[in-house]
């Protein structure tokens, strides 16, 4: 994506993606100001629940950028995200993807895989 558009990927999502639905807490870092909101994070060893140590979390978007995986959110960002899969593409007249891709993102890609 990055070598197609020849702008990062935090900045082709934040202009196409992110801000036409108003996802306003979605990069791949959390701004200084709002890591205190970050949860905890927990494991279960041997029974136990346990919090895990905290994490440094980037304040600014740093590369490399995943398109896999690593991006920060919260729940109300995430429903607009839901909310414009299940309106077809589009949310508050925003049109982000087409009926049809959306409609492909649901097929079955890879056949049958049996357990």
């Amino acid at each position: 994506m990055e070598k197609a558009t020849g702008s990062s990927l935090e900045s082709w999502y934040q202009e196409h993606i992110f801000k036409p639905l108003g996802m306003i807490d979605t990069s791949w870092a959390v701004a200084a100001d709002k890591q205190s909101r970050l949860p905890t994070q927990y494991t279960r060893f041997s029974g136990t629940l346990t919090a895990l140590p905290n994490t440094p979390v980037p304040s600014t978007p740093t590369p490399p950028f995943r398109g896999d995986g690593g991006l920060y959110s919260t729940v109300e960002d995430y429903s607009k995200f839901v909310r414009m899969l299940l309106n077809g593409g589009t949310l508050n007249g925003k049109k982000i993807l087409t009926e049809s891709s959306v409609r492909m993102m649901g097929e079955n890609h890879i056949g049958s895989i049996f357990v």
